[in-house]
């Protein structure tokens, strides 16, 4: 589930990098958006869950 979301994120950080790139402007956004991609592609699935649980349970 949140794979999939940082999938789609980092779709977006790519179109906004290549923007960007046209205008020579932030440049180092894909280097946080591989960071990102990084940091999310070691959460699972079951984590997920989890964290949701425990904020549903928060409120």
């Amino acid at each position: 589930m949140l794979k999939q979301l940082g999938i789609k994120l980092v779709l977006v950080c790519r179109k906004i990098i290549g923007n960007a790139r046209k205008k020579n402007v932030l440049k180092n956004l894909e280097e946080k958006a591989k960071k990102l991609s990084l940091e999310l592609s070691h959460i699972s699935d079951e984590d997920v869950v989890a964290l949701i649980g425990e904020d549903r349970e928060d409120k």
